[in-house]
């Protein structure tokens, strides 16, 4: 049968939106099914919008159906 499984990837947020949420878009285009951000020492962003992200996030699966 189908092995079932879910994917988790890390990473650190970059300066550009637009990178972090094409990032995002491709992340779930492939079966990612769990993003997580880790604010580093030396991060370039702090905080993210996690509302347009998850839109995008839902968007990007609705397409990938």
């Amino acid at each position: 049968g189908k092995v079932s499984y879910d994917l988790t990837i890390a990473i650190a947020p970059t300066k550009s939106m637009d990178r972090i949420e094409a990032f995002v878009e491709k992340s779930v285009e492939i079966g990612i099914s769990r993003i997580i951000p880790i604010i580093c020492e030396r991060s370039e962003r702090r905080t993210l919008k996690t509302e347009r992200l998850g839109k995008i996030a839902l968007s990007a699966t609705k397409q990938s159906l």
